[in-house]
């Protein structure tokens, strides 16, 4: 069924024919500055770096230091930053602290873009 256009009637393609393509809207501004939130996790060299060690295995905070080259601190904060966006989750495990990714989709968020930048154009 082809869209209705703003001003009434169908939408033409190019050419005069009736466009069949599904109307799409844009998501909302709270999704927007959700989503904004979310890829800001991918947009840090060192999270990234601190993301894609946690892919095989939940690690301790002192691991993951050694893992990315950081220093425990900034390892901490770090991920303070992305405990709050809930793309890792931590529990206490007597003095040390696990880390992991908090679910499957930021796995899989990072294994696209991986495969997106290892694709020829």
């Amino acid at each position: 069924m082809p869209n209705a256009c703003p001003l009434g009637g169908p939408c033409l393609a190019p050419g005069g024919a009736p466009d069949s393509r599904p109307q799409v809207t844009a998501i909302g501004d709270e999704a927007a500055s959700g989503l904004a939130e979310f890829y800001k996790c991918f947009a840090d060299p060192s999270r990234l770096r601190l993301l894609s060690a946690l892919i095989p295995a939940p690690l301790t905070v002192s691991e993951l230091s050694e893992a990315a080259g950081m220093s425990v601190s900034s390892v901490s904060h770090a991920l303070k930053q992305m405990k709050l966006l809930r793309v890792v989750k931590m529990e206490k495990q007597g003095r040390n602290v696990l880390c992991s990714l908090s679910d499957d989709h930021v796995k899989l968020v990072l294994e696209m873009g991986m495969a997106h930048l290892a694709h020829d154009e």
